[in-house]
């Protein structure tokens, strides 16, 4: 997919999403940043990447977006804290400022591999 920056949307700037095959995505990715809760929750304040990454991953089965914005709940203190390992700041740049904060995977396999790390 291909990201051309053109000026408003997502983190305050608007996008033109574009699939491998031409096709403008950009309406279908700020519907589903919408329909999943990020943008009332933190209009402006997320990366694309970040709503690129939980639609590819919603749209493969192998993430639950909600799992994640349960998370940013919790975080923008909307919702009580989780049961998860509590958020820590990054301390170094780039990522001074921003937060780190684990999700709880659905499936299987998730609970094998955090058996399996354990």
């Amino acid at each position: 997919m291909k990201i051309k920056s053109i000026g408003q949307p997502m983190t305050g700037k608007k996008y033109t999403l574009t699939a491998a095959n031409g096709e403008d995505m950009t309406t279908v990715i700020t519907g589903f940043a919408n329909f999943i809760g990020l943008e009332p929750l933190v209009s402006g304040r997320y990366s694309i990447l970040l709503v690129l990454g939980l639609f590819g991953g919603a749209t493969s089965n192998r993430l639950n977006p909600a799992k994640v914005v349960h998370e940013i709940q919790t975080l923008e203190g909307v919702r009580n804290p989780s049961r998860l390992k509590p958020p820590t700041q990054f301390e170094y740049p780039p990522l001074k400022g921003l937060w780190h904060k684990h999700y709880l995977e659905d499936g299987v396999g998730a609970i094998a591999l955090n058996l399996k790390k354990g």
